[in-house]
């Protein structure tokens, strides 16, 4: 019932060479604890493409030549019909992991990522493609009274909370403050050669709602539902089924490469997360280069 629902994938990054910890939302890390484990740790190199299997007690590590290659969102569809369980929970490299692109991320199905700091690059070098978890164990807290009323309290508290910012998340998600990052000139356009642009507002979560979102959605047993879940409704990549666009991509991959049409923008989202890139290096080193 507790809303804490991020897991967290640490490894030397290939960008910086120092520790790295990248977070993730989403069930993932709740399946891997109602498997039985806190922690998983991969050592050493796989000879050839592989994944992990974690059904509860059971671990095998299985061949996943055919996965090679794949987006994240068809190797999810392989590898649910391979377990058959549609309920099993994933996290998944793409093709710029298995190529090692430095700012390649982990994808966690579906729109949730490790995004920051070349973890699917570590991942893919270890010719790792994914691990896929099902967990059918309980979960026990030492004090369950309290527990719950320690958890009904902060749902209480969320509710209530008339703070502006906790508003603009509820409602908008994080897209939500570009108007405010805006106005302080703190919205990057054209590889940050300006902090402000008179289009930014074409990103914001107002735009994005009247594209294409269609219901809230929220990360495992978190009361707040910033995700927005939608399909574009025109232009050429009308029909593609797409989640909101984040503050953070906004600003890195739309107004730093000077993007302000929100459906090209979710197109490009879709694309990265499809692909295993980090929406923020990937808009960092596309402005750069133009």
């Amino acid at each position: 019932m507790a809303p804490c629902n991020r897991y967290c994938i640490v490894t030397k990054s290939p960008l910086s060479e120092t520790f790295s910890d990248s977070y993730a939302g989403g069930s993932f890390g709740q399946e891997l604890k109602y498997a039985g484990y806190d922690v998983v740790i991969i050592r050493g190199k796989a000879e050839k493409p592989a994944y992990l299997w974690i059904d509860d007690g059971n671990v095998e590590t299985k061949p996943a030549g055919h996965l090679w290659g794949l987006g994240t969102y068809k190797a999810y569809k392989v590898l649910k019909k391979e377990v058959n369980d549609e309920t099993a929970r994933i996290s998944c490299i793409g093709p710029a992991g298995e190529k090692k692109v430095r700012f390649a991320l982990v994808d966690s199905e579906y729109h949730r990522q490790a995004g920051r700091g070349g973890t699917g690059a570590v991942t893919g070098s270890k010719n790792l493609k994914a691990i896929i978890v099902r967990g059918n164990q309980d979960i026990a807290v030492a004090q369950p009274r309290a527990f719950e009323g320690a958890i009904q309290t902060a749902y209480e508290d969320v509710a209530a909370c008339e703070e502006p910012a906790a508003q603009w998340i509820k409602t908008g998600g994080t897209p939500a403050f570009i108007p405010f990052a805006n106005e302080q000139a703190l919205f990057l356009a054209r590889n940050f050669r300006d902090g402000y642009s008179k289009e930014a507002e074409n990103l914001s979560d107002v735009a994005q709602r009247k594209s294409f979102w269609l219901k809230d959605y929220a990360c495992f047993a978190c009361p707040i539902h910033c995700t927005k879940i939608g399909m574009l409704r025109k232009g050429k990549h009308a029909g593609t089924i797409c989640d909101v666009i984040e503050y953070e991509t906004t600003g890195m991959l739309g107004g730093n490469c000077d993007i302000f049409n929100v459906e090209a923008l979710a197109h490009a989202n879709n694309l990265c997360d499809r692909l295993g890139l980090d929406t923020i290096s990937t808009g960092n080193v596309i402005a750069f280069a133009r």
